[in-house]
């Protein structure tokens, strides 16, 4: 990571602030310190992974994934936000997307099945780690080099995180389905489709190559599906443990629709 550009220096400065901001607010209401550890982890967690999903899925608009880090801790404050589950969200949409410009590596695939592994054994995880794994699986449609890597990958994490989700006790069914539910669920919808009038510009990591906007647009299509599964799954504590993620669709979408009005 360059800390040459400003983006990437509130990229670590951003969730620190809302990290120490969130464990002060914390102690001063009462709350102990291990109470006040976990706010902070919490809200700083949320920060980073949001500037980074938003990086993936508006890499022409640096400021988004700024704002995005800066919304996401707010949004904790209606429920503990699920970072394993947005972690290896992350990671999916980084190998959807294909803004590196490699093909995925056997490392790469490991990271992957670690994360979805952690993130099937939180309450709600078990559906959004497997559809991770499908949407990275998807990823060999627009890049067949690491075809075997990746659904061999896939299908060995898949069997690890249905075994984990078994034992830790957590493969439940969805909850009841509510009107507040399907008013959120529209939400997102929505959201996401104007984020995919996204088009991409620059260029990948590692080779002056533009990023396709053709993947890009299904990183965040797979997105918003997992927003939606979480819905479905938990209601809207769903929607706050995705907190991160919502907040990058969001501010892709925000972005997007500015810069087809500009234009």
């Amino acid at each position: 990571m360059d800390f040459r550009l400003l983006s990437n220096r509130l990229s670590l400065a951003l969730p620190l602030a809302a990290g120490a901001v969130a464990g002060l607010v914390t102690l001063l209401t009462g709350g102990g310190f291990a109470d006040a550890f976990r706010a902070g982890i919490a809200a700083g967690g949320s920060s980073f992974l949001a500037w980074a999903v938003t990086r993936e899925l508006t890499p022409d608009h640096p400021v988004a994934a700024s704002l995005a880090a800066v919304a996401a801790p707010w949004v904790t404050m209606a429920g503990p936000p699920s970072l394993a589950v947005v972690a290896v969200w992350l990671l999916a949409t980084r190998v959807v997307a294909g803004t590196t410009g490699a093909a995925p590596y056997t490392l790469d695939m490991v990271g992957v099945g670690a994360f979805a592994i952690w993130a099937s054994t939180s309450e709600g995880g078990p559906p959004l780690a497997l559809l991770a794994l499908i949407a990275t699986a998807s990823s060999t449609a627009f890049d067949p080099r690491s075809r075997r890597t990746v659904l061999v990958g896939a299908a060995l994490a898949t069997a690890a995180c249905l075994i984990a989700a078994r034992v830790v006790g957590v493969l439940d069914l969805p909850e009841a389905w509510d009107s507040q539910s399907a008013w959120w669920v529209l939400a997102v919808a929505l959201i996401t489709a104007v984020a995919l009038l996204v088009r991409v510009q620059s260029t990948t990591d590692r080779r002056p190559v533009p990023i396709d906007t053709g993947r890009v647009r299904a990183a965040i299509g797979w997105a918003g599906m997992a927003c939606v599964v979480a819905v479905v799954w938990r209601g809207p504590a769903g929607m706050a443990s995705m907190a991160p993620l919502a907040a990058s669709i969001a501010l892709t979408a925000a972005f997007s629709l500015g810069s087809r009005l500009v234009r």
